[in-house]
C-alpha cells in the first residue's frame, strides 16, 4: 500500500487571473482547519478541487487512493483519518501557493 504521507507532485495548475484572491483566502483558511473536523475536510477538498481545476482522479493519484474514495470524501460519506488530514491541506496549500506564484510571474510578463 502507498504512503499517504507522501504525496505525489500534482499536474501544473493554470488558473484565471479571478481566482488569485480566491485561491489566497482559500490557502489561508486551511491554515486554521482542525484535523478533526469533517465539515471543513469535506469543504476544503471540494473548493480545492475547484480552484486548484483538479479532477477527482488526480486527487486520487496524488494521495494514491481510488477515485471513488475522493468522490466518497467530498459527499461526505468517508474521510480520510484525521492524522492523514493535514498531509493533504499541505499538499493544498502548497498547489495553491504555486498556482498564484506562476500566474502573478505570468500577469508581470504580459504587464511588461
Amino acid at each position: 500500500m502507498a504512503n499517504l504521507l507522501e504525496p505525489k507532485t500534482a499536474p501544473q495548475i493554470r488558473v484565471t487571473d479571478s481566482q488569485i484572491k480566491l485561491l489566497k483566502e482559500f490557502t489561508y483558511a486551511l491554515r486554521d482547519i482542525h484535523p478533526r473536523d469533517d465539515r471543513s475536510f469535506r469543504w476544503a477538498i471540494s473548493m480545492g478541487a475547484g480552484l486548484l481545476n483538479l479532477t477527482h482522479q488526480d486527487i486520487a493519484e496524488t494521495f494514491s487512493v481510488s477515485r471513488p474514495t475522493v468522490t466518497r470524501w467530498i459527499n461526505g460519506q468517508n474521510s480520510p483519518h484525521p492524522a492523514v488530514r493535514p498531509t493533504i491541506y499541505k499538499w493544498m496549500i502548497d498547489q495553491s501557493e504555486e498556482a498564484i506564484k506562476e500566474n502573478q510571474e505570468r500577469l508581470e510578463v504580459v504587464a511588461a
